[in-house]
């Protein structure tokens, strides 16, 4: 090698790593650690299922240690000569062996860490030899934090390999708004009703009630005669995930964000049907009818379903807007990671509707770059949305409130970390995502924002 060839590599090196920067930024949500992100959904999904940290003791900490799965979670406990040594299969095989015979789950995710991505390890030899030799079904996932990607990227990763399981079979299959889901009964052994799977779907992306309590599409699809296989998040532990592929449509927020799952569910023969967020009046409206039209279900029959609960929350929707018409609000996008698939559809744009049907006069503040480029870009992406609405952009949070100052806004809806911005700007703040979905949600929705803006506004 030439004198000047380890700068020229270098140079070549660091140009990739803009590259992939730029990349990312140009996305308006915010990148993440695959192995943090997927270990965030596996932690909070019930299940059969254990989950191997193939990586050593602090790399199992990059995560929230809460969830209805958090005992299922191991960690190979690497150590830096079994990385400078390139040795990791003996503790690996060790760790899955004893997983397999004690805690005998019904699939192991085993998921790589940034060491072994560093050294190369292909440890997915080893994984495919102990499921040969155990019984116990194991997926390995090259995770790492050197694996940033999008959140909508690793959400659609996760997804497909847990739809891709050997699904169950259909007398002990799952459905989420089949009898006893909530509680009455062992809805596996229920013989009252199965699911009827000519009119059965899933549903992918959508907002998530208060826990404990059922969303408000349970009764209006069984009043309609049409059967949830799943609904992911909502409800999605491993037995839902592997029943799945028997639906025969499914219903997503935002289609572009999830590629691989959808190849996976189209390999089953499921169509896939593009919805809003049923977040406000007219968007919960336009998602049940885009499912009665997908299973030919009168719109008459809808109506008579929904009339009292689209009625009430248009009439408090109309009552609000005589008092807020025209207050000034920015939006906040692209401020978090929370991996929530509803925050994720339509690039963070799924309570613009909603707002603007309350009456609002809107702006949108992204966090990104300054640069014009970047302005360009994400005009780009608004437009491919269909979203007119004025933005602007600012670098940091710590720079919100003179930009809510300089906005002369009178309230903002942004992420719960802007709060100390939004109160050095003298301006009353909603947290984002914090909107309540369906019908059912549009009054609390309302009696909120009343309650937070009446203090400055004197409403």
């Amino acid at each position: 090698m030439s004198e000047g060839e380890p700068k020229q590599l270098k140079m070549l090196d660091e140009s990739f790593w803009q590259d992939h920067e730029a990349r990312l930024r140009n996305n308006l949500g915010q990148p993440c650690c695959t192995l943090s992100g997927i270990s965030t959904g596996l932690i909070t999904m019930p299940g059969d299922f254990a989950v191997v940290i193939h990586g050593e003791h602090e790399c199992a900490s990059c995560f929230h240690h809460e969830g209805a799965s958090m005992h299922r979670f191991f960690c190979v406990g690497l150590n830096e000569d079994d990385f400078t040594g390139g040795e990791t299969r003996e503790k690996l095989t060790e760790c899955l062996r004893l997983v397999a015979t004690e805690v005998k789950p019904s699939v192991i995710f085993v998921l790589g860490a940034c060491p072994v991505e560093v050294i190369g390890d292909r440890f997915e030899i080893t994984v495919a030899k102990l499921e040969k030799e155990t019984g116990v079904p194991m997926r390995a996932l090259h995770t790492s934090g050197l694996k940033v990607g999008t959140q909508a990227a690793m959400l659609d990763w996760m997804w497909e390999t847990l739809a891709d399981l050997p699904p169950i079979p259909e007398e002990r299959m799952k459905w989420v708004n089949g009898p006893g889901y909530f509680g009455e009964g062992d809805f596996r052994d229920d013989v009252r009703r199965p699911p009827n799977l000519e009119r059965s779907m899933n549903l992918i992306g959508l907002p998530e009630v208060r826990r404990g309590t059922p969303p408000e599409w349970m009764e209006i699809l069984q009043a309609l005669e049409l059967d949830v296989i799943s609904s992911v998040p909502f409800g999605a532990d491993l037995d839902v995930w592997r029943s799945m592929s028997h639906a025969r449509k499914t219903f997503v927020a935002d289609k572009r964000l999830y590629p691989k799952l959808f190849e996976v569910l189209e390999g089953h023969g499921q169509e896939i049907v593009e919805v809003p967020l049923p977040i406000g009046v007219d968007q919960t409206r336009r998602f049940y009818e885009t499912i009665c039209n997908a299973f030919d279900v009168p719109l008459s029959k809808l109506d008579s379903v929904i009339e009292e609960r689209q009625s009430a929350a248009q009439e408090a929707l109309d009552a609000f807007k005589v008092r807020v018409g025209g207050i000034r609000m920015a939006m906040g996008i692209r401020m978090y990671n929370n991996y929530r698939a509803d925050q994720l559809a339509y690039e963070g744009l799924g309570d613009v509707d909603a707002l603007a049907e309350m009456g609002f006069d809107l702006t949108i503040l992204v966090q990104g770059p300054p640069e014009e480029r970047m302005r360009a870009r994400f005009a780009e992406t608004f437009a491919y949305l269909g979203c007119t609405l004025p933005f602007d952009i600012f670098p940091e949070p710590w720079g919100l409130a003179s930009r809510l100052k300089e906005g002369g806004f009178d309230a903002a809806y942004l992420a719960d970390h802007c709060r100390i911005e939004a109160r050095e700007a003298q301006v009353p703040m909603v947290p984002l995502r914090t909107l309540q979905p369906y019908f059912a949600g549009v009054e609390n929705n309302l009696i909120r924002m009343a309650k937070t803006l009446e203090e400055v506004l004197d409403l």
